[in-house]
């Protein structure tokens, strides 16, 4: 049988995250939430950030900085220029396509 961790259970104590905050997060994020969610992801992220902040009181002095956790080696091979495919075929498959762009409704303002 595995022991529970206590932060499992505790929210966030330092920097606690409020309703409001939750909410805000939600409405960046494009999700919708209902009422009675707001509470609980308050207290998800909340036990979220709080592993975050105990990654920040790590102390890693002599650690060095990684990129990768393995030591693979990325293959490399010589840059050669290959045939593509022909641009217009391309565009021609494009709902909308204006002097070699493709035309997408705005998203933005």
């Amino acid at each position: 049988m595995t022991q529970t961790d206590p932060r499992l259970a505790a929210p966030l104590e330092h920097g606690a995250l409020d309703a409001d905050v939750v909410r805000r997060t939600a409405q960046l994020a494009r999700l919708a939430l209902q009422p009675d969610e707001a509470h609980r992801y308050q207290a998800d992220l909340g036990r979220i950030l709080g592993y975050f902040q105990d990654l920040q009181d790590l102390d890693t002095t002599g650690v060095p900085p990684m990129v990768h956790p393995t030591d693979a080696a990325m293959p490399l091979r010589e840059d050669e220029v290959r045939p593509g495919v022909d641009p217009q075929t391309i565009l021609g498959q494009a709902p909308r396509a204006e002097t070699g762009l493709f035309l997408v409704p705005r998203v933005v303002g």
